[in-house]
C-alpha cells in the first residue's frame, strides 16, 4: 500500500492528461484524486515497503512520524490549487496541466516515503521533471524560463548524486542508515553532496533567482511549487537525513550563515520588487533560508513546523496574487482588487508577517529561539529577518489603490479555504496544540530568551512601520533582479540549453 502513495496520483494524472475531459468533470476528478491520495497517507502510518531492483540495489520506503503528516499536507494543499486551476486556467492544456499537477504530487510523495538514496534521487528526478514541464506550460513563452529554473537545479542536484555514489561506495548499501554509519572523508562528502541539492531545490542563494523565472508558470504552478512540494523538499530532505549528515563538520554552521544570508537578501529583493508573484517568490527564497538555517542549527523538527505553516499561507497568497490579477488585469501590487481581495488576504499576509497570534508568529519566533541557541548574533540576524518580513508583507498588502470585481467563486473560495486553515493554525499558540504538533514532527521546541522576544517584537513593529511607509512611496523596480546574480547566471544556464 505504501508504493501506491506516490503511484496513485501519478497514474491518475498521466491518465488525465490522455483523457482529457469536461472542465468540471476535470476539476473533479483531480480533486478526488488529491483527497484519496491525502487520505491513503493518513492510512500508511508506519508501513514499510521495499522491492529489489537489481542486483544490491533495493529501494526502500517507510513512512516515519513526520513524513506522514507532510505527505498528507502536500495532497491537502494541492485540493484547493487543483479547484482554483479548473476554475480560472484557459481550457486549452487544462487537462495537461491538472495531470502534471498530479504526476508532481505523487514525485513529492516519492520523496516522503523514501528510506534509501536511490528512490529519494527517482522521486527527485521526477519532480524535476515536472517542474520543467509546468514552468513551461505556456511553451511558447515560457521555455527559456523553464530551463533557466531546471539547469539551476540540476546543476544542485549533482551533490544528491555525489552523496549516493558516496554511500554506496563506503558501505556497499544505499540505504538511509548506512548513510548513516559514514565518518571522515565520506560523510563530509555525502553531507555536504545532500545540503547542496536541498539548497537548490529550496532556491537559497546561489541558485535563488530559478524562483524569479519560475513565475513565469500558471498561478497555480506557482502555489503548489513554491509553498509546500518542490521548494519544501529541499528543506525536509535536510530534515530528514539531519541525524544521518549532521555530524560533516562545518555543516551546521555553514547552513546557519547561508540560511541567514538568503533570508536577508530575499526579504530586501522582495521590497525591490512589484510584481506581486516575484514578491511571493522572494519572500519563499527568504522564508526557505530561516528554516535551513534552524535546521543547521540542529532542531529539523521546527524547521518542519514553520514548513507546514508556511505552506497554509504561501499557497493562499500565490492563489490570492492569481485572484488580483484576475480582478485587476496585473500583478503590480500597487494595482489593488477592492475589499473582498484584502479581507481574503488579511490572515495570509498576517501569517507571513509572523503577527501573532497567527501561527507563523509562533513558529518564526520557535525558530528564533532554535538558531539563537547556537549563538546570539545568529539570533539578532534571524530577528532582522524576520522584521524585513514584517515589512514586505505589508507592502504587498496595502500598495494597491485601485479596485476590481472579485473573479470566478471557484476561485475565490480555494483562497479562502487557506485563510481559514491559516486562522485555524493560530492555536499552535495553545501549549497542547503545539506539544501535540511538536510529537507528530519529533520536534524538540527550544526554550526562547526574554530579550530575543524583546528584540523580535521590536523588529516587527519597526518591519510593520517601514512597510506602511514603503506602500505609501511606491518606487519602480529595479531592472537587475537578485542584485545582479539573476544576470550573471543567464548566459550560462540558459542561452547555452534553448
Amino acid at each position: 500500500m505504501i508504493w501506491a502513495l506516490a503511484l496513485f496520483p501519478t497514474l491518475a494524472g498521466l491518465a488525465l492528461w490522455a483523457l482529457p475531459a469536461p472542465r468540471a468533470v476535470m476539476g473533479a476528478l483531480a480533486c478526488v484524486v488529491a483527497a484519496v491520495t491525502a487520505g491513503l497517507a493518513l492510512a500508511a502510518g508506519d508501513m514499510a515497503g521495499t522491492w529489489v531492483w537489481t542486483g544490491p540495489l533495493t529501494l526502500q520506503s517507510e513512512l516515519i512520524g513526520p513524513a506522514q503528516v507532510i505527505a498528507v499536507a502536500v495532497p491537502a494543499v494541492a485540493l484547493p490549487i487543483l479547484l482554483y486551476a479548473a476554475k480560472i486556467e484557459p481550457a486549452g492544456g487544462l487537462s495537461r496541466l491538472l495531470g502534471l499537477l498530479l504526476v508532481f504530487t505523487g514525485g513529492m510523495e516519492l520523496i516522503l516515503i523514501a528510506a534509501d538514496l536511490v528512490t529519494l534521487l527517482i522521486g527527485w528526478e521526477i519532480v524535476g521533471a515536472c517542474s520543467f514541464a509546468l514552468i513551461a506550460h505556456d511553451w511558447r513563452r515560457a521555455v527559456q524560463d523553464g530551463t533557466f529554473a531546471f539547469v539551476a537545479t540540476r546543476l544542485a542536484d549533482v551533490g544528491l548524486f555525489l552523496a549516493l555514489i558516496t554511500c554506496f561506495a563506503a558501505t556497499g548499501d544505499t540505504g538511509f542508515d548506512a548513510l548513516g554509519t559514514l565518518e571522515g572523508r565520506a560523510l563530509m562528502i555525502a553531507g555536504y553532496g545532500v545540503a547542496l541539492a536541498a539548497i537548490g531545490k529550496a532556491g537559497l542563494l546561489p541558485f535563488s533567482p530559478w524562483l524569479f523565472r519560475a513565475m513565469a508558470g500558471p498561478v497555480p504552478v506557482s502555489a503548489l511549487l513554491h509553498s509546500a512540494s518542490m521548494v519544501a523538499a529541499g528543506v525536509y530532505l535536510l530534515a530528514r537525513l539531519w541525524p544521518e549528515i549532521g555530524g560533516a563538520p562545518g555543516l551546521g554552521p555553514a547552513l546557519m550563515a547561508l540560511g541567514l544570508l538568503t533570508a536577508l537578501a530575499g526579504g530586501v529583493e522582495a521590497l525591490r520588487r512589484r510584481h506581486s508573484k516575484k514578491v511571493l517568490a522572494a519572500s519563499t527564497s527568504s522564508q526557505m533560508g530561516l528554516m535551513v538555517a534552524t535546521v543547521g542549527a540542529g532542531f529539523p523538527g521546527v524547521a518542519l513546523l514553520h514548513l507546514l505553516v508556511h505552506a497554509a499561507f504561501k499557497a493562499g497568497l500565490f492563489l490570492n496574487a492569481g485572484v488580483r490579477h484576475e480582478a485587476s488585469g496585473t500583478y503590480d501590487i500597487t494595482r489593488g482588487a477592492g475589499a473582498g481581495v484584502f479581507w481574503l488576504s488579511l490572515p495570509l499576509v498576517l501569517a507571513l508577517a509572523a503577527v501573532p497570534p497567527l501561527g507563523g508568529g509562533w513558529s518564526k519566533e520557535e525558530m528564533l529561539a532554535a538558531v539563537g541557541h547556537a549563538a546570539p548574533a545568529w539570533g539578532v540576524a534571524f530577528a532582522v529577518a524576520g522584521a524585513l518580513s514584517a515589512a514586505y508583507s505589508v507592502r504587498f498588502l496595502l500598495a494597491g489603490r485601485d479596485h476590481g470585481d472579485l473573479p470566478l467563486a471557484g476561485a475565490v473560495w480555494a483562497t479562502a479555504l487557506f485563510s481559514l486553515t491559516t486562522l485555524g493554525l493560530s492555536a499552535l499558540w495553545l501549549p497542547d496544540f503545539h506539544d501535540a504538533a511538536a510529537r507528530l514532527l519529533d520536534a524538540d521546541l527550544p526554550k526562547g530568551k526574554l530579550w530575543e522576544t524583546l528584540l523580535s517584537l521590536g523588529l516587527l513593529a519597526a518591519g510593520l512601520a517601514f512597510g506602511l511607509w514603503a506602500a505609501r512611496h511606491p518606487k519602480p523596480a529595479p531592472e537587475r533582479a537578485w542584485f545582479g546574480l539573476s544576470d550573471l547566471l543567464d548566459p550560462g544556464l540558459t542561452h547555452r540549453f534553448t
